[in-house]
């Protein structure tokens, strides 16, 4: 679900209200008046040739005459956006050109003069790639259009668009891009995540050629080449959102294996395949027609078919919807497609004409026509943001609500426990405890909730298509054939539990639970100090404790006080010694690890669980010491440390993960070490949380720098009786960044 925060001055938006569709064209096959203007508010002529001395010329002898005939569109949609796109992989020319300021002067004026003589509304420089020796170059060229263009447009909607294709392999990013300088220049770039894997006699081996997200036993290197590290890299170096443009292809790259047994991704092959290594959606279409497997690969989200020694990676509906749905969520300026010529223009496929452009287009839009509405509707509750109290830990003598419990020798936990308030106007019944605007609050989410979860039901009625492949193609509901469960429930079936959780209760009572939290580490019992005080206030009890070595707990020295299952031994303690009959367990971060835990043994006396931020359904390992063989290998990688290879501290690894440690507060050291050489608990993997039958509610924010959407779908998906609920504007410190709506979320889940 998607939030925005509201108050008596308006609204400030967290998405992009305006996104970009970037299409390239090429003058191979395909007429002009073939093209649905539809689907695209960007068309890009590719390419122009760049002469020795500096000036525009066609490609093509017919070049000019498309030129022509493209402008003639925008008869029939004056919105959309002409441009022209010169250098491709002509390196030697554009290399020639910026060598000479004279020259480079020269090319501009000729872009210019183009802009002028074809109405283009923009030139797409396309350079690949600078590399080491161009990469100062470049940032000059893009620079001197730049001023040009102003000098002789002027600023403002008549100066012509400069974007730039670019690259999102790891090594080509590094030695070819300035991203910051680049910035400052271009309106956008258009990120190529695409021919990441092709055959090469260095790399001969199987490979996707633009895989969405990462392998779980991809080599360190291998692990960033795919969109979400690309996309995000350039972003982390620079490179704001709004001018992100993620790039998506429609053709594929063929294989021939060594071995038609070896037939999965990254086994051996022996050269490229049919149509010399590359080709369209229409020849996949016949291919699949006439025999052949297709498979889809749940952890990249990609297809690929095979058939005796063929083998070819490449894109239909399904892989195009959770790209469209991925590009969204992380909020982007736009897609680009390469190209409109390789998709099934013709209808060949039995699909309609240009299927996988279309598919982009409309769940693009109808993602951002639904979150529009809803904001427009939220905007009009004028509802006031809530500004998170400064939180520092609470001395014992500061408050009576404050305890001291030994739980083992050495080991003495703060307690913070807060009793219901025993007014007797608040036992009255559930609508009366609610003040007016929380009763406003809750119906407005319910409604809103029924609303989308309608739209979503209509949309999937709408968005069937019976093909050759088989299956249902859905922008809400897309996975692998042969699954039962969505992507995201978020935007999937799961949404009628989303609007009534009390479906999800496996018993009620009158008699209302108690509230157990669970901090993260680095923190302390203290950023739960909005959830306390607004629960205390709708008659519930509440117990938050303090972590060994963190607040004012004690602090001991030795590791073996802060192994996992040590510090759940002692939580077991205090929620042994508070608890009631029925309770409600809260973690965050690693005490979501430490929630779940003690949910399950403690499962009689469980009636709900809240985990915030706790990543995916995973084991925890602990952090390697000593030199052991990976060590060698980080060693021999270390050159590729700045590119962003070690830039998170949580790494998602389907067999084990390392947990997240933010400096809150002042922790001490050998605290942070102890916890993070101590995190192992192996049996918390992906079994482990399918166990888990108590109703559980997920809460992430969408702006977290250590857990990914992908992890929380995963635990979404791995446990039963779970939703997930998103908040675009929170980090990793959800409670704090948004407390209202985190307390609105857990009293509708809890009541």
């Amino acid at each position: 679900m998607f939030y925005v925060n509201c108050s008596n001055s308006g609204c400030k938006s967290w998405y992009v209200t305006s996104h970009r569709r970037v299409c390239y064209f090429v003058n191979n096959q395909l007429p002009v008046g073939k093209l649905d203007t539809s689907l695209c508010t960007h068309i890009i002529f590719a390419f122009a040739e760049i002469s020795e001395n500096g000036t525009l010329i066609p490609a093509n002898p017919n070049d000019p005459e498309v030129y022509s005939q493209l402008i003639q569109l925008k008869q029939k949609a004056p919105s959309l956006k002409l441009m022209v796109s010169t250098g491709s992989d002509r390196l030697s020319a554009i290399s020639k050109t910026t060598e000479s300021r004279r020259i480079v002067i020269r090319f501009c004026k000729e872009c210019n003069r183009v802009f002028k003589k074809y109405d283009f509304d923009g030139i797409d420089i396309d350079w690949e790639f600078p590399g080491i020796f161009g990469r100062g170059n470049f940032v000059a060229l893009l620079k001197e259009i730049n001023e040009i263009s102003l000098i002789m447009f002027g600023e403002g909607d008549n100066k012509p668009l400069l974007t730039a294709a670019v690259s999102a392999v790891p090594a080509k990013i590094i030695e070819s891009y300035n991203i910051p300088q680049i910035a400052k220049y271009v309106d956008f770039v258009n990120i190529m995540c695409y021919s990441y894997n092709y055959f090469h006699k260095s790399f001969p081996f199987t490979g996707y050629n633009s895989p969405l997200f990462k392998r779980k036993y991809d080599l360190p290197y291998a692990n960033m080449m795919n969109i979400e590290w690309g996309t995000n890299h350039w972003a982390y170096e620079g490179m704001p959102k709004n001018k992100i443009v993620v790039g998506i292809p429609t053709y594929g790259h063929t294989y021939i294996l060594a071995n038609p047994k070896w037939h999965k991704v990254y086994d051996l092959a022996i050269g490229s395949g049919i149509f010399e290594g590359d080709i369209n959606f229409p020849q996949v279409c016949d291919l699949l027609h006439n025999g052949g497997e297709r498979a889809f690969d749940n952890q990249t989200m990609v297809p690929y078919y095979f058939q005796d020694k063929n083998w070819i990676s490449y894109e239909d509906e399904v892989s195009m919807t959770y790209k469209a749905k991925w590009i969204v969520s992380q909020n982007f300026s736009g897609v680009m497609t390469w190209t409109l010529n390789s998709d099934d223009w013709s209808g060949h496929c039995g699909m309609g004409p240009f299927p996988l452009h279309t598919i982009l287009r409309d769940i693009v839009l109808y993602l951002l026509t639904l979150v529009e509405e809803t904001v427009e509707f939220l905007r009009h509750l004028r509802r006031p943001r809530i500004h998170p109290i400064p939180v520092r830990p609470v001395s014992p003598n500061d408050s009576p609500h404050i305890e001291m419990v030994q739980v083992g020798a050495k080991r003495t936990l703060r307690i913070i426990h807060l009793k219901s308030k025993k007014n007797e106007e608040k036992r009255q019944t559930d609508e009366e405890k609610l003040q007016f605007q929380d009763k406003l609050d809750i119906w407005a989410e319910i409604l809103i909730q029924q609303a989308i979860k309608d739209a979503l039901t209509q949309f999937r009625q709408s968005f069937v298509h019976q093909n050759g492949i088989g299956g249902i193609v859905n922008p809400c509901y897309v996975d692998d054939l042969s699954s039962e469960s969505s992507w995201c429930s978020t935007w999937g079936s799961n949404m009628a539990d989303a609007v009534h959780f009390q479906k999800l209760h496996s018993f009620y009572s009158d008699e209302k639970p108690l509230i157990f939290f669970i901090h993260g580490v680095g923190s302390s019992a203290d950023v739960w100090t909005n959830q306390i005080g607004y629960f205390q206030e709708h008659g519930y009890e509440t117990v938050a404790v303090d972590l060994i070595g963190h607040g004012f707990s004690s602090a001991p020295y030795g590791s073996k006080f802060y192994k996992f299952k040590q510090i759940l031994a002692d939580i077991l303690v205090i929620f042994d010694k508070y608890s009631l009959q029925r309770n409600v367990v809260v973690g965050h971060s690693y005490g979501s690890s430490l929630a779940s835990a003690l949910a399950q043994k403690r499962s009689s006396k469980v009636c709900n669980l809240i985990l915030m931020s706790g990543g995916g359904p995973v084991g925890l390992k602990r952090r390697e010491t000593g030199f052991t063989c990976m060590t060698c290998l980080k060693i021999c990688v270390q050159p590729l440390d700045y590119c962003g290879l070690y830039s998170r501290e949580l790494f998602y690894c389907p067999s084990s993960r390392e947990i997240a440690i933010p400096r809150t507060y002042e922790v001490p050291t050998y605290v942070l070490e102890n916890y993070a050489y101590g995190q192992t608990w192996r049996e918390g993997n992906l079994s482990f949380y399918r166990s888990i039958k108590i109703p559980t509610l997920l809460i992430y924010g969408l702006r977290d720098p250590y857990v990914t959407l992908v992890e929380e779908c995963e635990m979404e998906k791995a446990i039963p009786r779970s939703v997930l609920e998103l908040i675009p504007n929170a980090s990793h410190m959800i409670m704090l960044d948004e407390a209202i709506r985190v307390n609105k979320l857990m009293y509708r889940f809890v009541h």
